[in-house]
């Protein structure tokens, strides 16, 4: 462990990678401050501590809203997100895609380099299960033509999947909505005709460069409790998925778990009756490190909630 000098000088040395519009609005940690235990709004967490029941808890127990691991190479990118959240929430919601890909540009994805990489970003509307087969394809063409490992596209196709299949048959049920729209939902995960009332679509947008891939899902409802969310992931991560299954509209974060597996990093963000973001990171390398599956990277998290509080 370090002595209390040389944590204080890793900390200075972590601010500094802050863009300086946002450093004076942060304030990191190593651990929990806060009198009450609790960590305050405008904390980041840095850890290098890889475990992931342990960084569950300090969210589930000790409220902390952003981790990031000090050991990865998006590090200064996670800090910076976590800043933009932290200090223009609005931003975040409105692109989530440049806020966690380029969180100090106006642009999610850089200019191309002379090998004309990266590709311009994907995106897909839609407001159907039917779609489902149509939406993934769609994705997993581009994916491939990006020149990813099989295994790695299979990765983030799951977690697409479980993206859309939350916003079409599990965020509707979050929000109040008229009983006339009521009627354009079902409770069945396994219905194809399942459609969002008229007028809401959600979105599917994924970006990539040589180091990372985000992808994030937007839907309009605005009713994901993130702490649940996030107690659901604690639940399966400390007893196991299996003791876990529910069949309730609720659901009982299994779908969840399995994004929390897959990615490297985790990114909700919620503005209270009008919009959720569910976004995550893949680490986009060969030989990163000799960890060979993607359930095995460090976990950063990045929570946001604007409007009422849960």
């Amino acid at each position: 462990m370090r002595n209390p000098a040389a944590a204080k000088k890793h900390i200075a040395m972590h601010q500094d990678l802050i863009c300086p519009k946002w450093r004076d609005q942060v304030e990191i940690v190593n651990k929990i401050q806060d009198k009450s235990g609790r960590s305050a709004e405008n904390q980041i967490i840095v850890t290098d501590n890889p475990d992931r029941l342990h960084i569950l808890e300090s969210i589930v127990n000790l409220r902390a809203r952003h981790i990031c691991q000090s050991d990865v190479l998006s590090f200064e990118n996670e800090l910076n997100t976590s800043a933009l959240m932290i200090c223009n929430p609005e931003r975040f919601m409105q692109d989530p895609l440049t806020a966690i890909m380029n969180p100090r540009s106006q642009k999610a994805i850089l200019k191309k380099d002379k090998a004309g990489y990266p590709p311009k970003p994907f995106q897909r509307k839609f407001s159907k299960a039917n779609e489902r087969k149509v939406v993934l394809g769609e994705l997993e063409n581009f994916l491939f033509s990006s020149n990813l490992l099989p295994s790695l596209v299979l990765d983030i196709l799951t977690v697409a999947d479980e993206l859309f299949t939350n916003a079409i048959y599990h965020a509707p049920y979050k929000t109040i909505i008229s009983h006339q729209d009521k009627k354009a939902i079902r409770t069945s995960s396994t219905d194809e005709d399942v459609e969002l009332p008229n007028g809401y679509k959600a979105q599917i947008t994924l970006g990539l460069d040589r180091e990372r891939i985000g992808i994030c899902c937007i839907d309009p409802f605005g009713r994901l409790n993130e702490k649940d969310f996030i107690k659901r992931i604690h639940n399966c991560e400390e007893n196991g998925p299996g003791s876990q299954i529910s069949y309730s509209t609720r659901g009982a974060g299994i779908g969840s778990y399995i994004v929390f597996n897959l990615c490297s990093s985790l990114y909700l963000g919620v503005h209270d009756g009008k919009r959720t973001v569910v976004g995550a990171t893949f680490a986009n390398r060969t030989g990163l490190r000799n960890i060979r599956n993607t359930s095995d990277f460090p976990k950063n998290i990045h929570l946001l909630r604007l409007g009422r509080t849960t």
